[in-house]
């Protein structure tokens, strides 16, 4: 009877030690279970901005794709002119010389023809150079009534003769960045009497 009393209190107390064991086992696996949980929810932040970072990248390769893409259908021409001497007495060799020097035609504007009747306007920087997005074919170029007051160039934009001349040609090509040199070639001013 005593083995039996003693066990049925020694019973109950093993029960009560197992429980606490038991829970105190629980606790530390909910703090590890929370850990695994951030860890996840670490690693899937992770991937979405690995992801957005990826998008980003792509956006920025298909905008400098997009801006090459530009580039390489402009049409770059460098704009250069020529005068000549409209004097009265035959010019020295030091005058000759200087008039076949070649200038800038500077913050001027052109137009441009190509035999499909396309026209263009284009407008010179400081450096005499424009830039344009032209279709394929051949341009002739005239000028404009608009040139740059601080220009030299010989032009008298009220001489009809002289907006309706050709002053140059150039060609545009398929799939190039064309860089082309034209030079205009500006005589005397077919509106005046010649000089004597």
């Amino acid at each position: 009877m005593r083995i039996s009393l003693y066990s049925c209190l020694l019973l109950p107390m093993l029960f009560l030690a197992c429980n606490a064991a038991d829970s105190s086992k629980t606790k530390p696996a909910s703090k590890n279970e929370k850990q695994a949980t951030e860890n996840k929810k670490s690693d899937e932040k992770s991937n979405e901005t690995s992801k957005k970072m990826d998008t980003s990248k792509d956006l920025n390769h298909s905008l400098v794709a997009d801006t090459t893409k530009e580039q390489e259908e402009l049409t770059t021409v460098q704009v250069d002119f020529v005068t000549s001497y409209c004097g009265g007495a035959y010019p020295s060799d030091e005058i000759l010389k200087e008039y076949e020097k070649q200038y800038p035609l500077a913050n001027t504007y052109l137009l441009l023809k190509n035999k499909k009747g396309e026209r263009f306007t284009v407008k010179t920087n400081a450096k005499g150079v424009f830039q344009e997005v032209l279709t394929d074919g051949t341009y002739t170029v005239y000028m404009t009534k608009k040139v740059s007051p601080s220009s030299t160039v010989p032009f008298d934009p009220s001489c009809e003769v002289w907006l309706k001349s050709e002053f140059a040609q150039f060609t545009v090509k398929a799939n190039k960045v064309l860089e082309r040199e034209i030079v205009l070639y500006f005589g005397c001013n077919p509106c005046l009497p010649p000089m004597p």
